[in-house]
């Protein structure tokens, strides 16, 4: 089970790959 910290963290990172891939995928369609 991860500690509050990783999550915050982990939570942070998905946020930040999300986003990098949503961009990402626009750019490509664009």
């Amino acid at each position: 089970f991860m500690t509050a910290d990783e999550a915050r963290d982990f939570g942070l990172i998905d946020k930040v790959i999300s986003s990098r891939e949503a961009a990402e995928a626009t750019t490509a369609s664009a």
